[in-house]
Order: structure tokens, then sequence, then C-alpha cells
């Protein structure tokens, strides 16, 4: 068995701010940026819902 994410949402504080983040299903998806941008975020996001699958 697999497990893939299909995309990342991001809330922001506004009730219009929100980010979408898709991901390519079967293909290695590489997050870039410059430093302070949120990568190591979106990582933290993504370990602590994984978590949460039994």
């Amino acid at each position: 068995m697999t497990c893939q994410i299909r995309a990342v949402v991001l809330y922001g504080k506004q009730p219009d701010q929100m980010e979408i983040l898709p991901f390519e299903l079967g293909k290695l998806s590489i997050v870039t940026g410059d430093s302070r941008t949120g990568k190591t975020s979106i990582a933290t996001i993504t370990d602590y819902c994984l978590r949460l699958v039994p």
C-alpha cells in the first residue's frame, strides 16, 4: 500500500487567504524557494497530518 499526497491546502488568518499546493500523483515533487518562505512549514504540516493516518 502506498500513500500519496494530492495537495496541501494552507489557510491564512483571513477567510480569503488560501493557497493550494497541488502535487502530481506518481511523480516526485520538489518544493523550492527562497530562504524563509515556508518550505520547512510545509514539511512540518505534512508530517503532522500523516501522523493522524492510522
